[in-house]
């Protein structure tokens, strides 16, 4: 029952949830199957003997818990040292999930962000589009790339990619003017900007970029 009590709320089974498991979710779960595990080898064991071993398990309860809390603490301070440095956690996640698209994303990005290595950022937003074609960020991304480094026309397919699975986003519609402008292509840019501002006016920037390029 504690088991059940407890995993239902992150089964995503009544509230849809960001992922479908994740280790910390078990955690507190578990506790009824260690509990259910020790009371049946408790019930065995008088079953079988006729005697209680609770007075064997005392004796052996502190060495027990002291072993097990250096063992722990030890494990938890190196988990605490992947979770401080998302580069390695995100690359120790994908053993684990080696063909999560968000999870090579994500990684693409702090790469690419603290790093400044846009060569091992454009291949992992690349595997992160092969895993997901219809991941919109990763193909925002690499289109981002493209588009600084004159790559043009592969950046503009890119975003039109993005479009074509979210057709009223304004970061792309955005992105996709910049590198039209950058182009040269003034029309193009315009246009996307237009659209970008009729779905949300409220962006000082674009709307700057539209009266300077008019």
């Amino acid at each position: 029952m504690w088991y059940l009590i407890n995993i239902i709320p992150v089964s995503n089974i009544f509230i849809p949830l960001n992922a479908y498991i994740a280790e910390n979710w078990i955690q507190l779960p578990a506790i009824g199957i260690f509990l259910a595990v020790s009371s049946a080898a408790v019930y065995a064991s008088e079953r079988r003997t006729g005697v209680a071993p609770l007075k064997m398990v005392c004796r052996m309860a502190l060495p027990a818990v002291i072993l097990l809390a250096v063992v722990y603490s030890h494990l938890t301070i190196s988990r605490n040292e992947e979770y401080r440095d998302p580069i390695i956690f995100y690359e120790r996640a994908l053993k684990y999930e080696p063909g999560a698209s968000k999870l090579y994303n994500n990684l693409g990005r702090e790469v690419e962000d603290r790093l400044g290595d846009t060569d091992k950022a454009g291949s992992l937003y690349k595997k992160a589009i092969e895993a997901s074609p219809a991941n919109v960020n990763a193909l925002n991304n690499l289109a981002n790339i493209y588009s600084a480094s004159g790559r043009f026309d592969e950046a503009i397919r890119l975003f039109n990619k993005g479009l074509e699975v979210d057709k009223d986003n304004v970061t792309l519609l955005n992105n996709l003017g910049v590198a039209y402008i950058r182009k040269g292509d003034k029309n193009s840019a315009l246009y996307n900007w237009r659209r970008s501002v009729e779905l949300n006016p409220d962006q000082p920037q674009i709307n700057g970029y539209i009266k300077r390029d008019e």
